[in-house]
């Protein structure tokens, strides 16, 4: 009874969670779209860190000369981290033909390698780029408008994965897509908590008196949008500047990626914790952050039930197998009772999982939509994967981080990030 209570509470916190993300969509969804007007371009430097690039930096770099915004208001900046392949070779010829900034510098990680470039950055604002993403052309001349609000202190763009092959990556795609609506869903509530590295901008000034990023975190992307909220500024969206990255294509690389997100949230979060339920920090602080960290958790607490009401029904059909059998008869052993069992035992939690899959199909519908992406017959399937078995690796994931971080395994924060 006890542990029905308990389901039940998280079920109604989930729903109670899809449901205010929906209800601000409709508060603001003739917002979705808007950009404001620029009546001046200032001058933005755009820092593109770089470690063993070879492969993306010159498809990085044609992007970023093809962006709509004028060629005298922009500083293009590379810091080579210490690559040992021919990155730098390639943005030499860069550097010859279009003045692009290099910078070589010993390896010393993400965080270190932004730093620089803010050192010898002359923008008002600094925008950072990965060096395997793309930006679209009007990208960068979309997020300046926000800036006319002395309030905000960065402004984030729609990232999307860039030509998916692949199952994973196509898995990827979905989750990128989401996540381009549920991000500007948080910066209506001024509750963003990464600026991501693929083309985020940021005022200077307010960047430079924070410190600039924080060298030994894992999600340094992720840090410093926290710190820029306890210091009082806003961080804005804009749906419409698009950016494109790679997605891992294997296991083991989205594997090594993700440990590394999640933990870092973890510990960003531990470093953070006077942020949560504190009415300081608005919507972030009272309901943003305690939800993602109570999402995290049903995903732990629905697979135990799965799982408890799966054994639970394998040990009655077991059980009254044996117990016929001391009558002495033994009647021929069937799975069908033992699925007849599970599926009864679960039916009203299976009703409000699949209220809460409801919910969340229409927020990926959305999510589409308002990216103007196609949903396809391909698409239709790859959704329903997502939706019903793409979350069990998150489980995987955010399971292992845990772990990694209870036995203290020690974690890179240098080399490939």
């Amino acid at each position: 009874m006890v542990t029905n209570t308990i389901f039940f509470i998280l079920y109604f916190i989930v729903i109670y969670i899809l449901t205010f993300y929906l209800i601000t969509f409709l508060k603001y969804r003739k917002k979705f779209h808007f950009i404001p007007k620029v009546s001046h371009y200032p001058k933005v430097s755009l820092i593109i860190p770089a470690y063993n690039e070879e492969d993306s930096i010159a498809r990085t770099l044609d992007s970023v000369l093809a962006l709509d915004y004028p060629k005298d208001k922009l500083e293009i900046i590379v810091v080579n981290d210490g690559s040992t392949d021919n990155t730098a070779k390639i943005v030499e010829k860069y550097v010859k033909n279009n003045g692009v900034i290099l910078i070589n510098k010993p390896n010393g990680g993400k965080g270190n390698a932004l730093n620089v470039g803010i050192s010898v950055s002359t923008g008002e604002f600094i925008a950072t780029l990965d060096a395997d993403s793309m930006v679209a052309p009007n990208s960068l001349k979309y997020l300046i408008g926000y800036f006319k609000d002395k309030d905000v202190g960065a402004v984030t763009s729609a990232i999307k994965v860039f030509e998916p092959k692949n199952f994973l990556q196509r898995m990827q795609f979905i989750e990128y897509t989401y996540s381009i609506f549920l991000r500007k869903i948080w910066g209506f509530l001024n509750s963003q908590s990464v600026t991501p590295g693929p083309l985020s901008v940021f005022r200077a000034d307010v960047i430079k008196k924070l410190g600039g990023f924080d060298e030994n975190n894992l999600t340094e992307d992720q840090e410093i949008a926290l710190r820029i909220h306890c210091a009082g500024y806003k961080i804005e969206n804009c749906i419409l500047s698009e950016t494109y990255t790679f997605a891992p294509s294997n296991f083991k690389s989205l594997w090594k990626q993700r440990l590394r997100w999640y933990r870092g949230t973890l510990r960003n979060f531990i470093r953070y914790r006077h942020m949560f339920l504190n009415r300081k920090f608005g919507n972030l602080g009272v309901f943003v952050l305690p939800s993602i960290v109570m999402l995290i958790f049903s995903l732990f607490i629905s697979l135990a039930k799965m799982i408890f009401d799966f054994y639970d029904s394998i040990y009655l059909s077991v059980k009254s197998v044996f117990l016929v059998g001391i009558n002495f008869y033994m009647p021929e052993f069937s799975i069908s009772p033992i699925l007849t069992n599970f599926f009864l035992s679960i039916n009203v939690h299976s009703f409000l999982l699949s209220f809460m899959f409801v919910g969340a199909a229409f927020m990926l519908y959305l999510s589409y939509k308002f990216s103007k992406e196609y949903i396809g017959s391909r698409s239709v399937l790859d959704l329903l994967i997502f939706i019903f078995f793409f979350q069990l690796l998150y489980i995987v994931f955010w399971g292992s981080a845990i772990i990694y971080e209870l036995m203290r395994i020690k974690a890179v924060t240098r080399g490939k990030w």
